[in-house]
């Protein structure tokens, strides 16, 4: 979606490439939040996420600042673009690094009814 939003002028087709980062978004965020459900204990869960909340939470200012400079220094398109490949770079590694959900998962949880 961010290389639309690099390569476009067009209202209609940023307004729709920005709503496809922001579905991304949430879905990125549901997935990785299952993961964390499964890889954590249960003791620890609240403990793990506050920490990945602080963290997130504390890198929206960081990349406000880092984005607004960037965009004073070099524009919005190539901005984007920089953004683009860095996200793309990062997608990469991180398919090829980490290994995938099923080999790490712990088995479901079960319900209190089923027991």
């Amino acid at each position: 979606m961010l290389f639309l939003v690099a390569i476009s002028r067009h209202p209609i087709v940023l307004a729709l490439a920005w709503a496809g980062v922001g579905a991304t978004g949430t879905i990125s965020s549901i997935v990785l939040t299952m993961a964390r459900l499964r890889a954590v204990p249960d003791a620890a869960i609240g403990k793990v996420v506050s920490a990945a909340a602080v963290v997130t939470d504390g890198a929206a200012p960081l990349g406000a600042i880092i984005a607004g400079y960037a965009l004073t220094v070099a524009g919005p398109a190539t901005t984007a673009w920089i953004i683009f490949t860095i996200m793309a770079i990062l997608a990469v590694s991180y398919a090829r690094l980490l290994p995938p959900l099923g080999e790490t998962a712990k088995p479901p949880r079960r319900a209190a009814s089923d027991l």
